[in-house]
């Protein structure tokens, strides 16, 4: 096994937030890690990655606190597109609304049957509104009060609330988090939370980051070989996941896959070369992202 890292460590720390030291694996304790790669904030903070569970994460990090939430918040894309009197703008943006089309497709399939939505994180609403389109019940929950007032604009039915702490209302045939578990503090108890919602036999979907997507190699190569520029990115994520330390994880949570692809790019309406290229995504795990549909490991 490798040394376990040195504390007391000198960095130089955004002064925007308040940073801390990770000493050891948010998910499996083990405090021996390697660096992966070093491409946050000012170069001196990046990813260590676990030497035992796999998983990926930022060390140091900002403390996930009230002023940090609210900054990296600002940053989401498409704020505005759920605002009331754009609710035609989710099916004005192919890319968007075709891929949300597509995970519910799966999802039915999966079932054998349309039924209930709950879509934790869900953001401006749009995979909701997808949803509530063809034809399932919605609920949603997110911790943006600025989101949570535009579902509500639409008629959707949205909690603001952190599902960690949150009570659970109900239970749902498919519970969907998507893009959020990577920004997340403690995946682990996240994970736990989300199968807690689950309906008997239901489904929960998780999209990811895939950091070994292929795409996402050859840019990695391409700067530490000095052929591209180092990008300097925000630390919104506090975690990536290999597919070992994802299904590690959802295993923590009692839950195991019933199907898993990747895909690199939204889905656009079909030709005959982009459908030939998802179906290889989707297969052989090349693609930038991951699309995993889970079950709860008690139901077979």
């Amino acid at each position: 096994m490798g040394k376990a890292p040195a504390t007391g460590e000198s960095t130089t720390a955004d002064t925007r937030w308040e940073w801390q030291e990770i000493p050891a694996c948010p998910i499996c304790g083990s405090p021996y890690r390697r660096t992966f790669h070093k491409y946050v904030v000012d170069l001196d903070h990046g990813f260590v990655q676990c030497k035992n569970c796999d998983v990926l994460y930022l060390s140091p990090r900002p403390l996930y606190d009230e002023k940090f939430h609210e900054e990296m918040y600002e940053q989401t894309d498409g704020r505005t597109d759920a605002a009331p009197g754009n609710e035609g703008d989710f099916r004005g943006h192919a890319p968007t609304y075709f891929h949300n089309i597509d995970l519910l497709e799966q999802a039915e399939r999966l079932l054998g049957r349309k039924g209930s939505v709950l879509d934790v994180g869900c953001n401006t609403g749009r995979l909701l509104l997808a949803a509530r389109e063809t034809g399932w019940d919605t609920c949603g929950i997110d911790i943006s009060t600025v989101c949570v007032t535009a579902c509500r604009g639409h008629g959707l039915n949205v909690h603001c609330e952190d599902i960690t702490t949150a009570p659970v209302r109900g239970r749902y045939d498919v519970v969907a988090a998507c893009h959020v578990l990577e920004h997340t503090p403690d995946p682990a108890l996240f994970m736990k939370a989300l199968r807690k919602r689950m309906a008997p036999g239901g489904l929960l979907v998780v999209e990811i980051p895939n950091i070994m997507g292929a795409d996402l190699r050859f840019k990695r190569w391409m700067e530490q070989a000095g052929i591209k520029k180092t990008r300097v990115h925000s630390p919104h994520h506090y975690f990536e996941f290999t597919h070992r330390a994802f299904m590690n994880l959802a295993g923590q949570a009692g839950l195991h896959a019933a199907a898993c692809f990747t895909y690199s790019r939204y889905r656009q309406p079909p030709g005959p070369l982009k459908k030939l290229y998802q179906r290889i995504l989707k297969r052989i795990w090349t693609g930038n992202k991951f699309r995993f549909f889970l079950k709860d490991a008690g139901s077979g």
